[in-house]
C-alpha cells in the first residue's frame, strides 16, 4: 500500500492535507476530489482537482471490493 503524500502549501510549506489512494485529497476527514481555498498561515491561493476519470477508476475499484467481501 502506498503512503499518504503531504500536500503543501508551496509558498510556506504548511500541510494543507494528505494526498490519498487514486490522488484524493484528504483534510480533516473529507475526502475531497476538487478544493480551492487559501493557505491559513501565509494566504498564498491553492487550486486541486481530481480527474473525472480516476474517480469513476477508485468507484469501480471499491464496489468489486465490496462485492468479493460481501459474498
Amino acid at each position: 500500500m502506498e503512503e499518504d503524500q503531504s500536500y503543501r502549501c508551496v509558498r510556506c510549506g504548511t500541510e494543507l492535507g494528505k494526498i490519498i489512494s487514486d490522488n484524493l485529497l484528504c483534510v480533516g476527514g473529507l475526502v475531497l476530489t476538487t478544493a480551492h481555498g487559501f493557505c491559513a498561515q501565509c494566504g498564498r491561493a491553492f487550486h486541486y482537482t481530481t480527474t473525472e476519470k480516476q474517480l469513476e477508476q477508485l468507484i469501480a475499484k471499491v464496489l468489486a471490493d465490496c462485492e468479493s467481501y460481501c459474498k
